[in-house]
C-alpha cells in the first residue's frame, strides 16, 4: 500500500493596518490654533488689567473762563486708564484745585491739569473778594462763576424820606469768584464777588445787615 504525502501549506498573515500618519498640513494648522489661543488669551490678561489700573481723576464740568476762580460745581470725577502721556489731577486733590485761577479756558470733558492753574495770587492787585449770603430772589437763578453782576445795596429799613431808589447804592465793577451753598440754612447761597478795593468796605457792612443784591450783566470777564 503505498501512502501519498500531502504537503501542508503555511498560511500567510494578512498584512497589517499602517496607522495614516496625519498630513504635514494638518500639523500645521494646529499648530497655528495652539499659537493663536495663547495670544488671544495673553491680550485678555492685559486689557483686563490694564481695566484694573483705572483711576479716579478731575475733569472740567463746566465751562470756566481764564482769570475766573475755580469752585467745586466746575469740577466732576472721571475714571482713566493709567497713562504716562496723561498727567492729570487726582481726584483726591480736589481741595487743591478749588479756589486757584483758571491760567486758560476750561472746557466741559476735559481732564483738570496743574498747567492750567496759575500760580498767581488768588485775588489781583486793587481788587477784592467779599463773601455774602443770599436767598433766593436776591441773586439771579442759574448764577455762574465768571459772570459780571452789579451790587445793589439796599437801604435799611428804617430809612426814612426818599424813595428805594434814591436811597439805593450800585457797585459795579463786580464779578462772581465762587459759589457755593450753605449747609445751615436751606435755599440760601453764599457768592464770593470780585469788586475794586476800594467797594469791599462798604459792601461788606451791607452784607453784614442782609442788604446786598446781585443783578446779572451781559458780558464775562
Amino acid at each position: 500500500m503505498t501512502t501519498t504525502e500531502i504537503p501542508l501549506q503555511r498560511r500567510t498573515p494578512p498584512p497589517r493596518a499602517e496607522t495614516p500618519r496625519p498630513p504635514t498640513r494638518n500639523r500645521s494648522r494646529i499648530a497655528l490654533g495652539i499659537f493663536l489661543v495663547v495670544v488671544l488669551s495673553l491680550a485678555f490678561a492685559v486689557a483686563y488689567t490694564n481695566v484694573g489700573k483705572r483711576r479716579a481723576v478731575l475733569a472740567v464740568g463746566r465751562p470756566v473762563t481764564a482769570g475766573s476762580v475755580i469752585s467745586s460745581a466746575d469740577l466732576v470725577e472721571a475714571r482713566v486708564s493709567s497713562d504716562a502721556a496723561l498727567r492729570p489731577v487726582a481726584a483726591d486733590q480736589r481741595d487743591a484745585v478749588v479756589g486757584r485761577i483758571a491760567a486758560v479756558n476750561l472746557v466741559p470733558g476735559t481732564l483738570v491739569t496743574r498747567a492750567q492753574l496759575s500760580t498767581g495770587p488768588t485775588v489781583e492787585e486793587g481788587r477784592a473778594v467779599v463773601g455774602v449770603a443770599l436767598k433766593p430772589g436776591q441773586l439771579p437763578a442759574g448764577l455762574n462763576v465768571g459772570e459780571r453782576v452789579l451790587v445793589v445795596l439796599t437801604p435799611p429799613p428804617s430809612a426814612a424820606g426818599g424813595s428805594i431808589d434814591a436811597l439805593s447804592q450800585v457797585l459795579d465793577d463786580a464779578r462772581v469768584a465762587a459759589i457755593s451753598e450753605s449747609a445751615d440754612t436751606a435755599g440760601v447761597s453764599v457768592v464770593s464777588v470780585n469788586i475794586p478795593v476800594g467797594q469791599a468796605a462798604t459792601m461788606a457792612t451791607a452784607a453784614a445787615a442782609d442788604r446786598v443784591s446781585l443783578v446779572l450783566v451781559g458780558g464775562r470777564r
